[in-house]
């Protein structure tokens, strides 16, 4: 979670303001307010033991609706008690308040204060530092929410004369009343069941308690032709291409028959220039303006891992329930390692730094079961392998993705989706070359390794059992091919290649074998993998940077590195349905 008393000390004692006693339209020192500036009063001593003494500090921090820091300035008790926070754009914001031990922000943190803030001019906020509790108040105190929708509340504490009242982090018990959905520790509530309740929050010393009206009604649940599921894991160093991808989607989102369906994370803890903090949904609304402006459809959980087979599963289920559609892609967007762990933690795709976890590739059946897409791309690096694809094939018709490491922007999603806005009724078959056209024609990618293809999923089988065959026949041919094989993998085309990663293209590694064998039954096998792959590939394209691909990779390995993640190979369907890791276990 961001905090902003983090912020370097010199920083923060820059940004002090003092002032003296006083209130109404100016602050104590009679300074007059302007529209826009929000004045913020404390009183230090609210009871004759003040928490801390004299070395007091608050950082009072301004955040718009989806956690993004509007102004946060230092006030120091030996400073004074008012501090001005100048224009500040008129629309409703949280103000959070937090209060330490010692001077700049130092010590302990002994207590908060989170509540709502409308500018539509000069703005008065009080606060008291220990006085005693009169009431709480929840906000929102009103909301109408769709049913499987979310809204994040706050509980804030009053004292008799109507003083926001510093309260420790924690403080409030949270509950919900009239059975219409759930709510978290933090306060966000999620509906689940259509009627009218209330959500609760109890503050634990005291007993007091406040509520707020929530009304749940069902969705809107209009058909479009197209929902594309975009599941953007941004918790980690690709964060700030997450928001261009996004507002490239609001670019193309003016057609009602395409829809994208956002479930995205960033977290400030370990990445502080994040754009947000958090778990959100949002259905992107066109726009042509710089940067994202969709709305936050639902704040998930502050422990949402991203990283999980059933986090996406949820994602997809609430989706397609949400947005109903006569066609589906699902789109996942992060970094990718091909089938294998990588020698980075366990990376596969979906990596959640804030976690640790991934969603490995013999994960992907509970990450998509009960669903089937039209389209699964992989925005994420060197996905598109065989032991992938065939994992993902009981759940699309086309899986698409990238042999290589592509760019870190990923998919210019404005190009890649135009041709779905314009033609949105269009043959899958046909709008799915839009990923391969999209990244081939995006002009700041033509110095970079691009690869882009399209695999049709109902082939899969017949190139599997072809590979199964190729394997079969390496393994009665040992002594010829052992050498040819070698030869071949250290020529043929390779994506990232490192001592622990061995992949290769798949067409040009079998084409490599076949041409320098003699056997007629090892040409025949290889001849059989190729025309398999080759009914397999519905749209390829590569630059020069990678010319030796073709659409499809596949595992190398020599025997002694394959030897050492063989038991994750095997967790893979393809793995299980061919003896590709039998012969691997053998080549050198």
């Amino acid at each position: 979670m961001f905090r902003p008393w983090q912020f370097p000390l010199a920083a923060l004692a820059a940004l002090v303001v003092a002032g003296c006693g006083g209130g109404g339209g100016s602050t104590g020192g009679g300074t007059i307010l302007s529209p826009g500036d929000i004045s913020y009063l404390t009183e230090w001593s609210g009871r004759a033991d003040p928490i801390g003494g004299s070395g007091q500090s608050q950082v009072i921090t301004i955040q718009e609706p989806d956690g993004d820091n509007v102004a946060s300035l230092l006030l120091n008790r030996a400073s004074g008690d008012a501090i001005v926070l100048p224009d500040i754009p008129g629309g409703e914001y949280l103000l959070v308040a937090n209060l330490f031990s010692g001077v700049d922000a130092n010590g302990a943190r002994l207590g908060e204060i989170r509540m709502p803030v409308t500018v539509n001019g000069a703005v008065n906020v009080q606060t008291s530092v220990g006085s005693a509790l009169s009431r709480i108040r929840v906000n929102p105190v009103d909301v109408l929410l769709e049913n499987g929708a979310s809204r994040s509340f706050y509980a804030t504490a009053f004292d008799a004369s109507n003083r926001a009242v510093f309260t420790e982090s924690g403080a409030f018990d949270w509950s919900v009343l009239g059975g219409v959905g759930n709510v978290t520790s933090g306060g966000v509530f999620t509906a689940s069941n259509l009627g009218e309740g209330q959500v609760r929050a109890t503050h634990t010393a005291s007993g007091l308690t406040g509520s707020a009206r929530v009304s749940v009604a069902e969705p809107n649940a209009t058909r479009s032709e197209w929902t594309v599921l975009v599941y953007i894991n941004a918790a980690n160093d690709l964060y700030l291409y997450s928001d261009l991808n996004v507002d490239q989607m609001e670019r193309v989102a003016n057609n009602p028959d395409l829809r994208f369906v956002v479930q995205w994370k960033q977290s400030r803890e370990i990445f502080a220039s994040s754009s947000f903090d958090g778990t959100r949904r949002l259905l992107v609304q066109a726009n042509n303006q710089e940067g994202v402006q969709s709305p936050v459809i639902q704040q998930l959980a502050a422990d949402t891992d991203m990283g999980l087979p059933e986090t996406l599963n949820d994602f997809i289920q609430w989706g397609k329930a949400r947005y109903p559609a006569n066609r589906y892609a699902l789109i996942v967007w992060n970094h990718g390692s091909g089938w294998n762990r990588s020698a980075r933690s366990t990376r596969a795709v979906s990596f959640d730094d804030q976690t640790g976890n991934a969603i490995q590739t013999w994960e992907i059946a509970q990450a998509l079961d009960g669903h089937r897409f039209d389209i699964l791309a992989w925005d994420a690096s060197l996905m598109q392998m065989l032991e992938v694809a065939y994992e993902a094939r009981p759940f699309a018709d086309f899986v698409i993705g990238s042999e290589e490491s592509p760019p870190g922007e990923g998919y210019p999603y404005d190009a890649v989706f135009g041709g779905f806005r314009d033609n949105p009724k269009g043959l899958t078959r046909t709008l799915s070359k839009g990923f391969v056209d999209g990244m081939l024609n995006n002009p700041p990618y033509a110095s970079r390794k691009i690869t882009q293809s399209v695999l049709d999923t109902a082939q899969l089988d017949e190139l599997a059992l072809a590979m199964d065959n190729a394997a079969g026949v390496f393994l009665a041919n040992e002594s010829e091919v052992l050498p040819i094989f070698k030869a071949a993998r250290t020529a043929a085309q390779s994506y990232s290649p490192t001592i622990f990663r061995y992949y290769r293209d798949l067409k040009d590694l079998f084409s490599r074998i076949r041409n320098s064998a003699s056997s007629n039954a090892v040409r025949t096998a290889c001849d059989q993998v190729i025309a398999a792959a080759d009914a397999a590939i519905v749209w390829e394209g590569h630059n020069a940077n990678s010319a030796g691909s073709t659409g499809i990779s596949i595992e190398a390995s020599p025997r002694q590195r394959f030897g050492l993640y063989a038991s994750d190979y095997r967790l893979t369907q393809f793995g299980q349905d061919t003896r590709w890791d039998e012969w691997l276990l053998r080549a050198d």
